[in-house]
């Protein structure tokens, strides 16, 4: 992946879309719902991103990364595929390389989504 244009999408694109991502994720945190990638692809307003989402899933992990830099949940973890409600591999490969056990990959899942809302209660 590129540095200046990752996926074809220029930086400032790219940074208001993380953005926006942000945003709808904690709005649905504060809510206590779950979305699905396909559902979040769909309300992104700065770039079209269509299946197979790849650069969703870079832009999600940037935003779980700087979460678990700052001391918070992965707020990735309420992003789901529809076919079994499930985060997709890619949180459960980030959640490894940052640390976390994930032995029990459900549990700890499980855990991340009572924290992100947790979190995003006090809000």
């Amino acid at each position: 992946m590129s540095n200046h244009e990752p996926f074809g999408i220029d930086r400032e694109t790219w940074n208001q879309t993380v953005l926006e991502i942000r945003n709808i994720l904690r709005d649905r945190a504060r809510k206590r719902q779950l979305i699905t990638y396909s559902e979040l692809a769909e309300k992104l307003t700065h770039v079209t991103i269509e299946p197979p989402y790849h650069p969703l899933y870079w832009m999600l992990g940037e935003i779980s990364t700087t979460e678990h830099n700052a001391g918070r949940p992965l707020l990735s973890a309420i992003v789901v595929r529809r076919d079994d409600n499930m985060p997709g591999n890619g949180f459960f490969e980030l959640a490894d390389e940052l640390g976390y056990d994930i032995s029990d990959d459900t549990l700890f899942w499980a855990d991340q989504l009572k924290k992100v809302f947790s979190e995003h209660n006090e809000d």
